[in-house]
């Protein structure tokens, strides 16, 4: 009883150390490999369903297997390796970042007066909208098929076909104002699938300038210069926000098959990491209710491990990527599978002895639905799940928009964690004086004004407000949350309710957000995402609130205070028995005494 104590604590610290090294960073690295927000968006609602299926899976396996440990020791190994798969997923595209001056190459002939210009590869122009003219400027010249930069024309001699270089006198840096052809459309604007855009030339001629006698000149005898180069190749630079209304371009490597192998890798990995959570989490709450523990204690390591690794993790990767000169997120995937091992490790030494109770999970799933006050519960754990899911997504997203660090995004979690500590100590002590639901729907209305304010904020830092908030909407939510499952359940059904309660926040909350996130986030914007969440959220609350004072604040308060007027009998009888019992020691003590004298 004491191992299983004693190292408990330590085995849920090193797990949670694991994946919070990666997880809050997973949205980042798939940013970084050119996952598009509507391909994120559909791959994080997909996974989270496994979080409904894996469960029923992981019990099943758990009472097949013969050695539990040695089963949950390989599945922690497994989860470890397959976090290390994620390296292996392909670029799906590349973002390049917009010269000042874009670089533009034409070729001039005397057969071809307009001119086109091609803007070098890999850079891509959005034209801005209404622009007629561009200034570009001549850069350099020189005839076609030279590899000299030289200006060259064709002459003939006696000894056949030479390439005399010729020169062009004042023609470099000169400005020249070209009109854009575009193709008219509903929005005015057509752009060029080749990256070619059209110009015509005005006055004075770039192509004439060129074939112009008096601007060339040759060291051959020859006189007849120009009208024998068939073309010139040029070069030419145009002011990139005088044209563009980007400032990156995308490129395209092999989008379908990152999203392939990322996804399947994700399906893997998810896969792994959810077994061994519940196995793991059922055997610890197991040994802890047959052997005594205090569960707030190993929920104080899973903090502690969070505030620790999660910005170590941010500080590493800023640190490796200044010295490579880009993002590098291969860090935290090696911090992850080392603490996975260790997992597996310390995991031998742990008493996982336990009893299985017998679950019959339909049963109990009819049992609690035909309960309205449970339907209603569990609808708004859904919502709650959407707008959360969405925060957990894409807030380093945006947050990475704004210029932030990783080492600031780790500090973030670290400042949510830290404020959590304090309020679930009292959480127990809020819900006896406002109840359960009014907790919960509190937690709510500060996940709204969390959402709006992230909207509102334009420096990085002001978010740290915001993300110590969190400790009500989430720390409190899930606390409370946990002991609403087990008031509105029985003995038998709570750890059904329960996990249904988690199921339908991270699972079917979550999934459902980054769906409607995919479909918001293109045409509103990050920001707007989030305020908008937050207003819906707002109006969910005041709807459970309605709920719950019309049709049942009446009979849960009636058996809230039954509830507490047993805890306190139960709590009086405990401590009659225990003055009884030192009574009785201190009674057999004093006669132990009168003999020895």
């Amino acid at each position: 009883m004491f191992g299983a104590r004693k190292f408990l604590s330590g085995i849920l610290h090193f797990f949670c150390k694991g994946t919070m090294a990666m997880s809050p960073f997973m949205t980042l690295y798939m940013r970084s490999l050119g996952i598009t927000k509507e391909e994120l968006a559909f791959i994080l609602s997909f996974t989270p369903i496994l979080g409904l299926l894996v469960p029923p899976l992981s019990g099943v396996l758990a009472d097949r297997v013969g050695n539990f440990k040695v089963f949950l020791s390989t599945m922690m190994m497994s989860a470890g390796i397959s976090g290390t798969l994620y390296l292996a997923v392909p670029q799906a595209r590349i973002t390049h970042k917009m010269p000042d001056l874009l670089p533009f190459n034409t070729i001039c002939s005397s057969a071809n007066p307009s001119l086109k210009l091609i803007l070098e590869q890999p850079y891509e122009c959005s034209l801005e909208k209404d622009r007629k003219e561009v200034l570009v400027t001549l850069q350099h010249c020189q005839s076609c098929g030279s590899t000299t930069g030289e200006i060259y024309r064709e002459n003939s001699d006696s000894r056949g076909y030479l390439q005399t270089p010729l020169t062009l006198k004042n023609i470099k840096n000169i400005n020249y104002t070209v009109s854009i052809v575009v193709m008219s459309n509903k929005e005015g604007i057509e752009e060029d699938k080749n990256n070619n855009l059209d110009f015509l030339e005005s006055n004075p001629s770039i192509c004439s300038t060129l074939f112009d006698p008096s601007v060339t000149h040759s060291t051959s005898r020859d006189k007849n210069y120009a009208p024998h180069v068939p073309c010139f190749t040029c070069r030419l630079t145009a002011n990139r926000t005088a044209l563009c209304r980007n400032k990156d371009t995308v490129e395209d490597i092999n989008p379908s098959a990152t999203f392939v192998i990322y996804l399947l890798i994700r399906f893997i990995h998810v896969t792994l990491i959810s077994i061994c959570l519940t196995m793991f989490s059922g055997a610890v709450m197991a040994v802890l209710v047959e052997k005594g523990g205090d569960y707030g204690l190993q929920r104080l390591y899973m903090n502690l491990g969070g505030v620790i690794f999660t910005p170590l993790s941010g500080r590493l990767i800023d640190f490796i990527s200044s010295l490579h000169g880009e993002e590098d997120f291969r860090s935290i995937f090696y911090i992850f599978v080392v603490m996975m091992f260790l997992c597996s490790y310390v995991n031998q030494f742990v008493d996982l002895e336990f009893k299985r109770p017998n679950v019959n999970i339909i049963r109990d799933c009819k049992i609690l639905l035909k309960n309205p006050e449970v339907d209603v519960f569990l609808f708004f754990m859904i919502v709650s799940g959407m707008c959360s899911g969405i925060l957990e997504s894409f807030l380093f997203w945006f947050l990475d928009d704004l210029g932030a660090s990783k080492s600031l995004m780790g500090l973030t979690v670290t400042v949510g964690l830290l404020a959590g500590i304090p309020i679930l100590a009292i959480s127990g002590w809020i819900v006896d004086r406002h109840g359960h639901v009014v907790t919960i729907i509190f937690g709510f209305f500060v996940l709204c004004i969390r959402l709006v304010g992230y909207s509102l904020i334009y420096n990085p830092w002001q978010v740290m407000p915001f993300e110590a908030l969190e400790c009500f909407s989430v720390s409190l939510v899930m606390a409370v949350s946990a002991t609403y499952a087990a008031f509105l359940s029985g003995s038998d059904t709570v750890a059904t309710l329960q996990g249904l309660q988690q199921g339908f926040h991270y699972g079917v909350g979550n999934g459902l957000g980054n769906f409607v996130a995919g479909f918001l986030l293109e045409p509103l914007g990050t920001r707007w995402t989030f305020r908008l969440m937050g207003f819906v959220l707002l109006v969910f609350c005041l709807m459970y609130l309605a709920l719950y004072v019309i049709f049942f604040r009446t009979d849960y308060l009636q058996k809230f205070e039954e509830e507490k007027t047993k805890k306190k009998n139960e709590s009086l009888k405990l401590d009659a028995s225990a003055r009884k019992k030192s009574k009785e020691s201190e009674s057999t003590e004093s006669e132990n005494s009168d003999g020895d004298v």
